[in-house]
Order: C-alpha cells, then sequence, then structure tokens
C-alpha cells in the first residue's frame, strides 16, 4: 500500500498519468507448443524482487499474423498497461499472436496453456495472481480458456465476446467481469447475460455491463475502464487447493455439487465421492470433497 501511495504521489506531482503499452520494452518471443509456433511479446510494467503478477491479454481477430507486432495496437492492451503503471502494479505483460489460419480456443487453447506455464516456470511469475483479457475474438478465446483451465486464472475480463462453447459448470470458481455493447452487430449480448445469470445464481463472483449504443468496435475499445480493472486484479487465487477464502462465523445459505469431472448435479449422489461448494451468507465459498455411502 505504501508504495502504491508513493507512485500516485509522484503521478500527481509531475503529471505523468498515461503510459502507451508501446512505450513499454517489449520483448520478442517464439513459444513452440507441438506443431503450432505462438509469437508473443512480453513487458514488465515495475521491477521487482518479487513474483509479479501475469497478464494474458488475447486480441481480436484483426490482428491475426505472424509480424508479432499488431497485437500491440489494439487499445484495450494499451488500456490495461496504463492501468498497470499508474497503480504500480508489478507485472508481466504478454500479448500473444494468434497464427493467421486459426483462432483462440480449440487447439489453442492447449497451447495458450503450456506458453503461460512455461512463462510461469522460466519468469518466476505468481501463480495466485494471473489474469485473462480479450476482446472480440480474444473475448471468445477468453471464455474458451477459463472454461477449459477454469484453475489456471485469479479473474479474467472477456470483452465482446461468445461464451456458447464453454461448459458452465467448469467457471463457477472463476471471478469474472464481461463487457457487452448492446448495439453490437457481431457479438449477441443474450448468450452472455444468460450464462452470467446461471453463474450468479450459483454463487460465482461475477459481473456482466452492458453499454447502451456501444458497437463491436466500442466496447472493444472503451471497456478497459479502471474500475473493473481495479475489480479484476483485487482478486488472488489461493493455492491449487479448490478451497476459496471464508469466514469462520458465516453461515451457509446454499450448497451446489459437482461429480469429480466437474458436471454439476442435481442432489447428492448416494454412493461415491463427490465435490460440494457452499455459500456463505458474506459472499465466499469452500469446495470441499466428499464421500457418500449407502446406508
Amino acid at each position: 500500500m505504501m508504495k502504491q501511495a508513493l507512485c500516485l504521489l509522484y503521478f500527481l506531482l509531475t503529471g505523468v498519468v498515461m503510459v502507451a503499452a508501446q512505450s513499454l520494452n517489449f520483448s520478442y518471443v517464439d513459444f513452440t507448443s507441438g506443431d503450432v509456433t505462438l509469437p508473443y511479446r512480453m513487458a514488465t510494467t515495475a521491477a521487482t524482487a518479487n513474483s509479479p503478477a501475469l497478464v494474458v491479454y488475447l486480441h481480436g481477430g484483426s490482428s491475426k499474423g505472424t509480424d508479432n507486432e499488431a497485437q500491440l495496437n489494439e487499445k484495450g492492451l494499451d488500456s490495461i498497461c496504463n492501468y498497470l503503471v499508474n497503480n504500480c502494479i508489478e507485472a508481466l505483460v504478454v500479448a500473444p499472436q494468434c497464427p493467421p489460419t486459426m483462432s483462440w480456443g480449440g487447439k489453442m487453447n492447449v497451447v495458450l496453456r503450456n506458453m503461460v506455464t512455461d512463462i510461469v516456470s522460466k519468469h518466476g511469475a505468481d501463480t495466485s495472481s494471473i489474469y485473462l483479457f480479450g476482446g472480440s475474438m480474444g473475448g471468445t478465446g477468453t471464455w474458451g480458456m477459463l472454461s477449459a483451465y477454469p484453475r489456471m486464472w485469479a479473474a479474467a475480463m472477456p470483452v465482446a465476446g461468445n461464451p456458447s462453447r464453454c461448459v458452465a459448470d467448469s467457471l463457477l470458481n472463476v471471478p469474472v467481469y464481461a463487457v457487452m455493447g448492446d448495439a453490437d452487430a457481431i457479438m449477441s449480448v443474450e448468450p452472455v447475460s444468460s450464462l452470467i445469470a446461471w453463474l450468479n445464481a450459483s454463487g460465482n463472483d461475477s459481473r456482466l455491463d452492458i453499454e447502451a449504443g456501444w458497437s463491436h468496435e466500442t466496447t472493444c475499445i472503451e471497456s478497459y475502464t479502471a474500475k473493473r480493472l481495479c475489480w479484476v486484479f483485487s482478486h488472488h487465487k489461493l493455492a491449487d487447493t479448490g478451497v476459496e477464502q471464508h469466514e469462520a462465523d458465516a453461515t451457509v445459505i446454499a450448497s451446489v455439487c459437482f461429480d469429480i469431472s466437474g458436471r454439476r448435479l442435481p442432489v447428492p449422489p448416494e454412493n461415491g465421492i463427490y465435490l460440494r461448494r457452499d455459500i456463505f451468507s458474506n459472499g465466499t465459498s469452500r469446495v470441499e470433497k466428499c464421500i457418500a455411502t449407502e446406508r
């Protein structure tokens, strides 16, 4: 807190409150996973002796290619970098570039997962603070990565994306802040609003903003506000225990059961191992492994 306060004071005194993504020192990297070569750019927002957060940004369809340049021109990435620098958040910012013949999702989920694992191993990123962002094709790709690897992310922000191919149950422990425009002629609001409503009813930490009059392009550019980014970066994942923090004096207000593959169950099974997610009165939750035995 003291470091952030000093940084804020510096920015106020000097008038320096913005920094473009292009002004950061983004290195060029080529990562190969199987038969796919994924170029990406990576920059550090602040020098630190601690483990930095890891921020992954998935670009839209118009930035596909092999130049490892186009993805840095997206306004969404620029806004995220501004926020991180201006708030003195120590992070590795990673912007991969999707090959021109592919899209985020499907096979690319595995490639992105392997890229993240490689970066964490080589650069010591904080595994409790890995965040995912994306707009348009990147928004759809963000939904896909959350569904495929939900335990990897501290929180995520899919913008103007389509979650129709997600497995909803797999998202139940992932904090997510979605943004859509009601004048978007490319991405429909309904699949997102239905999913967020279901997640919230199930006790998930989810938000959706639907902006009036925003087109697809406007949504991809204007969504990354300080308020939304603050919400995303306020979340931190516990070590891979599957357990979320809760207060000892909070009461359980609802419980949801799943089989070990993550499929939601209408009622607890009479026999075998299953997972139970207890939702507490203070808004937190806890997942426990349970064993049912026939009497």
